[in-house]
């Protein structure tokens, strides 16, 4: 048996590159999309390298660095090979290169190299470097890892740790629930292009709103759990946002990583420019929002979500924070703006979102949609089957079990890691689970 104690550690980073590779390419189905990121980053990393002594052609490159990873991500995403979100549902039947993390990737390259590029870290061995791109949990997950995690993978070494281990596969378990069990259950019960009446429109808002939290979240915590049982910690991108009680909370606890990518590199970099104009830093959090929106997707549906949640933000920070709510009114309302803004996020087509909405604010359709007739005979009726009530439970039953977390004051999803809460998450799943599951949300598969 190999004695990996006597492998020098370079070996085992350059180990751990190689098995980040095969699980890219596998994931992928080619081996297209591993070569063409270790070239990319390759070349990040040389136009980095202070042996280009000559100063304009440095500038280039490091301009062509900066510039080639946000505009291949948006080449990429408008012809609907990467990205999120789009009148597909985010899945794609291209057979093209299929960078399944770049939109994560990209951010998490561009913080690096920032950081890099100012002096604040020294440029690390090109083994380093390439291992923080394509270190397969946080390539293929979601977690925009600040560049500390560089620190992380340069003392890495294969090891047997029997708690990391268990950890992990709890972990693991949990995700694997959210992601094939909770998420493939509830996209059954999003019905975008046939929501026309209120009751579905409203029942598929609330699904979607619960896929793609179970969704992201699922693989978030798969690869939480194998980074974890691997030895690296990676960010824990949830920390059950339903619960938070009002807009900046939750938004402090959803996609945790890539809050904080666009607090730490586009937020606090405007503000410390000095003095500017009240309307400015008025203003300063809906533009972090309209950029986060372009980074979702290229509709006009997306600029509209955008413009929503940063200016619910806005309201709340500069007119109703410090109030006392009661929780009566403060989960509703938090639960109001979150489901508006996805109706909004889930309707590709701006013209059929705007007849949508029409019908929304319409008193009259929700009378019609919401009598005894049309609930019986038409609209929702025909989407009320078992896959209907197994999402409504299970995900009631989840969101129950959140907020006995919260409640108790337990770690994040701690509760979930009782053996008891396992073996009851195991059996459902096996007796559950059916055919393939649907792609990633957050990355076309």
């Amino acid at each position: 048996m190999l004695d990996l104690s006597l492998v020098s550690g370079h070996s085992h980073r350059l180990l751990l590159l190689g098995l980040s590779v095969i699980a890219i390419a596998f994931l992928s189905q080619n081996w297209a999309t591993p070569l063409f990121v270790l070239t990319l980053l390759t070349f990040n990393f040389y136009t980095l390298a202070s042996s280009v002594s000559h100063a304009q052609i440095r500038s280039i490159l490091l301009w062509i660095n900066w510039i080639a990873l946000p505009l291949g991500f948006y080449v990429l995403q408008v012809n609907g090979y990467v990205g999120v979100l789009g009148d597909s549902l985010g899945v794609t039947s291209s057979n093209a290169i299929l960078l399944l993390g770049l939109p994560f990737y990209s951010l998490s390259i561009l913080s690096l190299n920032h950081e890099i590029q100012t002096g604040r870290i020294p440029r690390p061995s090109w083994t380093d470097y390439v291992l923080f791109g394509v270190y397969f949990p946080k390539f293929l997950s979601g977690p925009v890892e600040q560049p500390a995690l560089l620190a992380k993978i340069s003392a890495f070494k294969f090891s047997y740790n029997r708690v990391s281990l268990d950890a992990g596969c709890d972990w693991l378990i949990l995700g694997a629930f959210c992601k094939f069990i909770l998420a493939y259950y509830l996209s059954h019960n999003v019905h975008i292009e046939e929501a026309k009446d209120v009751p579905t429109i409203a029942l598929s808002v609330i699904a979607f709103e619960l896929q793609v939290y179970f969704d992201l979240a699922g693989y978030s915590f798969m690869a939480y759990g194998i980074s974890k049982a691997l030895g690296i910690e990676l960010t824990l991108n949830f920390n059950h946002p339903f619960f938070s009680g009002n807009i900046q909370s939750f938004w402090q606890r959803w996609h945790i990583s890539l809050g904080r990518w666009f607090h730490q590199y586009v937020h606090t970099p405007f503000r410390a420019k000095g003095p500017q104009s009240y309307w400015v830093q008025l203003l300063l959090p809906v533009l972090v929002f309209l950029l986060s929106a372009v980074w979702h997707g290229q509709t006009l549906n997306f600029l509209v979500w955008g413009l929503w949640h940063g200016l619910a933000y806005l309201i709340y920070v500069r007119l109703l924070r410090g109030r006392h709510w009661s929780p009566w009114l403060a989960l509703p309302a938090l639960l109001v703006v979150l489901l508006f803004g996805r109706f909004l996020f889930m309707e590709a087509e701006f013209h059929i979102l705007l007849i949508k909405l029409d019908r929304l604010l319409s008193l009259k359709a929700w009378q019609e949609g919401f009598g005894i007739s049309s609930l019986t005979h038409s609209g929702v009726a025909k989407h009320v089957n078992l896959d209907f009530w197994v999402a409504f439970v299970l995900s009631a039953g989840f969101l129950l079990a959140e907020k006995r977390n919260q409640r108790l004051g337990l770690p994040a999803y701690a509760v979930f890691h009782r053996p008891a809460t396992q073996w009851l998450m195991i059996v459902l799943a096996l007796l559950l689970i059916e055919g393939a599951p649907k792609g990633f949300i957050y990355a076309r598969q």
